[in-house]
């Protein structure tokens, strides 16, 4: 193997095929690579005439079935502008340049900005100039990862599945604390879940803002409802979303055209905070919560 290259970086395999054998017994592929190099910037025509000449170094012309992961794409920037249309244009157009130039897919591993429900982070243009968007979540409550096919340019979308991270030990550090890694592992959502409308961004943000939450300051009260003051909901809202301002927290636990209305089939007020309206969901909480006594 290859592993000097150019002046971009090392193309190495070696640590990463040490753990794919510890973990799954398997010998990672012979042409998976990893760059460790951590300058690269779309921003750079030289870096991007680089990783090219790097790639197209190690792999020849066997390139059948390529595909390229920049993460993250934050990171990969260089002097460019998120929230810049322009920029990002750029940034998409290099992409669409190495594609072309490796015969490859190339993937941009991105971030949600602060509001989530507005999908990625930085310029509209970026959305716009995708082909593919697959977007991972994890359930603050189940701890479950669902990905949903966003955009498909020549094709449906909609398309979902879940999975769940095994963490595996791979060895010890000099110390002799273990040195951990994770791997995947299929999982599928519980029957009832599957059979359900998805909901929508608004909904699942609230809902997992109000589970997380109940499981953190609920209790049951004396009617034996399951229970949570608004601010205590509050307060976590704030814990959670740091770039929100306290205010801003109470309004979306209070007013109707937030939170309360989202979740308007899932809660109902009471006292000055909310419990869990339907009766199924409400169990599957308390049990949850018992657990989480147990624990401490």
């Amino acid at each position: 193997m290859k592993e000097e290259v150019n002046r971009l970086g090392t193309l190495t395999l070696r640590n990463v095929r040490q753990a794919v054998i510890n973990i799954r017994q398997r010998k990672l592929p012979d042409n998976f690579f990893v760059i460790k190099h951590s300058a690269f910037a779309f921003s750079s025509p030289l870096d991007i005439k680089q990783l090219v000449e790097s790639i197209q170094y190690v792999i020849g012309n066997s390139n059948n079935g390529l595909i390229i992961f920049i993460d993250t794409l934050a990171r990969a920037m260089g002097s460019f502008e998120e929230n810049d249309n322009n920029d990002m244009g750029k940034v998409i157009a290099a992409s669409e340049s190495i594609s072309k130039s490796l015969d490859c897919a190339v993937s941009l591993i991105a971030h949600p900005g602060k509001d989530t429900t507005k999908g990625l982070r930085g310029g509209s243009s970026l959305l716009g100039g995708l082909e593919t968007t697959i977007e991972v979540n994890k359930d603050p409550v189940s701890k479950l990862r669902t990905w949903k096919l966003v955009k498909q340019k020549e094709g449906d979308d909609g398309i979902e599945g879940s999975f769940n991270l095994q963490v595996v030990k791979m060895g010890e550090d000099e110390d002799g604390d273990d040195i951990t890694s994770a791997v995947v592992v299929h999982e599928e959502k519980p029957h009832d879940a599957i059979d359900m409308q998805p909901e929508s961004e608004n909904v699942a943000n609230a809902r997992q803002s109000f589970d997380g939450a109940l499981l953190r300051f609920g209790y049951i009260d004396s009617d034996g409802d399951l229970y949570i003051t608004t601010d205590n909901w509050a307060d976590w809202e704030a814990s959670n979303n740091r770039h929100l301002k306290d205010t801003t927290c109470r309004q979306y636990v209070t007013q109707k055209k937030r939170y309360p209305t989202y979740l308007s089939d899932y809660i109902k007020p009471k006292n000055g905070g909310y419990i869990i309206a339907n009766q199924d969901k409400a169990t599957g909480m308390k049990l949850l919560m018992n657990a989480r006594l147990s624990v401490q």
